[in-house]
């Protein structure tokens, strides 16, 4: 029943689009970045008309839509869900006030339009173009529309508008609940972390003469799992009747007894561990007002164990449209992670593969040192003492040989060299210590292998909302053919851009071998570049770059053309970082 029940409202949907744009100065936004978005998103909406109503697009926004004789009704009319969201922003912290942004740097947010307000597309478009024309931070500051992408949970994306034209009109890559209900789910006991990424206020206090808080009362907003599936439903079931068919509706809808029933088990999952705190962003303060609306709510992760998974495909497509209060602002963004390594979002062509792995790395380090020309020799030098070992060379699929990512890759860390084996290569690295010489020629020059250190680890690799930073050094992104593509691309932008592209690729390369399917959004931007070989007529171009991702990916891992032999590889930023390559 409860599948049933989730399955009427399985035709919602919604399109995402990514907005990047490029300050023309420097500025600050001196409160949370989807606080000043989206206020001056709303200011330029007052100045959008539509053609077909004749009223503005804010008209549109603020008005009302169901008939009195609804359901949802009496409910509403002082206050519905808006058919938008505004979410992942590139520049926002939840430690600080303000954010500062420098002249020519890429801002970037995702709009998503629920439902029936994706035939409002050019409408918001038309007012993210006059938003940026305007300029909004401090100072007031404009910035240069780069372009709005609809974008695909898997990453895939077509450019839909620029600075002065919308591109297409036909939209490809709808989301539906639909796609995350599998019919045949299991519900077995398992865990589950929810990761709130913004405040969420999952449970709004009724008004009460006595405004102090009692205990209970502060206890009564801690978000449980049972008020997070309550209040993940009750959005769904106002943006369906909004946005999905507004005019037809079917009683089931709206039987209370058919819905308790469905919330029933919400509440037997026992609290695990929790790491919640209570926090305020800053919101942009108004001119006829003298204080600001605060945007609050609960920050952390919880974890959770037992039967619950006919709550996930609920969770999962609701994690792009958000819960709670003030989700226009991005308030109420969270993420789940199950951990029994099993597909939790179940798209329909993918049901049988992983979205999310742990994946073993083992990386071994020797005392002796070595320059960055010698890692080709190093690596051709131990391959010629291992050549029965498919997986220290190319892996045979059937008749036809195969050039997978490498799961054994040389490289230079510290100064020293290095092995860096990935999943398989794990496993095979014994036979190297078993079979190679203690020493052996480089150039004519004796190396004695002096081990350092042997580390084993397992990192989570799966899509996030929030973004993690890498840099990537000696990068190769070219072949023939799309060299010839990039000398073509005038625009230093577009030139980013189609970087961008290629990196995704060979993330998405990386991901697949180790037995990753992405059914998520999946994004990557270049955030610094510096070119490192000559870009005149060579497909051996390498760069060394800083790079934004929501995929978490194990440090040392070699990316694009050369990963087995130096080239490409990562290292996440953080405080702790002290290798070179």
């Amino acid at each position: 029943m409860l599948k049933d029940l989730l399955q009427l409202y399985g035709q919602l949907f919604y399109h995402r689009f990514v907005v990047r744009m490029i300050a023309v100065n420097d500025v600050v936004f001196d409160a949370w970045t989807g606080a000043v978005i989206r206020n001056n998103l709303l200011y330029a909406a007052e100045h959008v008309l539509m053609a077909e109503t004749k009223q503005t697009l804010r008209n549109r926004i603020d008005t009302f839509p169901l008939e009195d004789t609804h359901p949802l009704y009496k409910e509403l009319r002082e206050g519905f869900p808006k058919g938008y969201v505004l979410t992942d922003f590139s520049h926002s912290n939840l430690q600080t006030p303000e954010t500062s942004i420098k002249k020519n740097e890429i801002v970037s947010f995702s709009l998503i339009l629920i439902g029936n307000y994706n035939n409002y597309k050019s409408y918001f478009f038309q007012a993210i173009r006059k938003m940026c024309e305007r300029g909004f931070g401090k100072p007031l500051t404009p910035f240069r529309l780069l372009d709005i992408a609809e974008q695909s949970p898997a990453g895939e994306s077509q450019v839909m508008a620029a600075a002065q034209d919308d591109l297409s009109e036909t939209l490809l890559y709808p989301v539906r609940l639909f796609d995350f209900i599998r019919k045949d789910e299991i519900d077995e006991f398992s865990e589950i972390t929810v990761r709130y990424l913004t405040p969420a206020i999952l449970f709004r206090l009724k008004n009460k003469k006595n405004t102090q808080l009692s205990y209970q009362d502060k206890n009564n907003r801690f978000p449980s799992f049972y008020q997070l599936v309550r209040s993940t439903f009750f959005r769904l079931q106002k943006l369906h009747a909004i946005y999905g068919n507004p005019d037809e509706y079917a009683p089931e809808l709206f039987d209370a007894a058919l819905l308790e029933n469905y919330l029933e088990k919400a509440g037997s999952p026992l609290l695990k561990s929790a790491n919640i705190r209570y926090i305020t962003l800053q919101n942009t303060q108004k001119k006829e007002k003298t204080n600001e609306m605060p945007l609050s709510g609960y920050t952390g992760e919880a974890v959770y164990s037992g039967y619950f998974r006919k709550y996930l495909p609920l969770l999962r497509f609701m994690e792009a449209l958000g819960v709670g209060n003030e989700v226009v602002y991005g308030m109420g963004r969270y993420e789940t992670e199950e951990d029994n390594g099993k597909n939790i979002s179940s798209g329909a062509n993918n049901r049988d593969k992983q979205n999310f792995k742990r994946v073993s790395i083992l990386t071994v380090r020797f005392k002796n040192e070595i320059d960055s020309n010698e890692i080709q020799q190093f690596r051709d030098t131990v391959m010629k003492m291992l050549t029965g070992n498919n997986v220290f060379s190319y892996t045979p699929t059937g008749k036809k040989l195969r050039h997978p990512y490498p799961l054994i890759q040389y490289k230079r860390l510290n100064g020293k060299a290095s092995i860096v084996c990935v999943e398989e290569g794990t496993e095979s690295i014994g036979e190297f210590f078993s079979n190679i010489r203690n020493s052996f020629y480089l150039d004519d020059k004796e190396i004695l292998l002096e081990l350092d250190s042997v580390k084993a680890s397992q990192t989570l690799v799966q899509i996030w909302n929030s973004n993690f930073t890498y840099s990537i050094r000696k990068w190769q992104p070219f072949n023939s053919m799309n060299y010839a593509t990039f000398q073509q691309t005038d625009d230093l932008q577009a030139k980013i851009a189609f970087l961008e592209k290629i990196l995704n690729t060979h993330i998405l390369a990386f991901v697949k071998e180790v037995g990753i399917r992405f059914e998520r959004e999946f994004r990557c931007s270049i955030i610094d570049i510096e070119a490192k070989e000559s870009m005149k007529d060579s497909v051996f171009a390498s760069f060394d770059l800083m790079f934004k991702t929501n995929v978490s990916l194990p440090n040392y891992i070699g990316l694009g053309k050369g990963a087995s032999h130096g080239f490409g590889t990562i290292i996440r930023m953080n405080n702790n970082n002290n290798i070179y390559i």
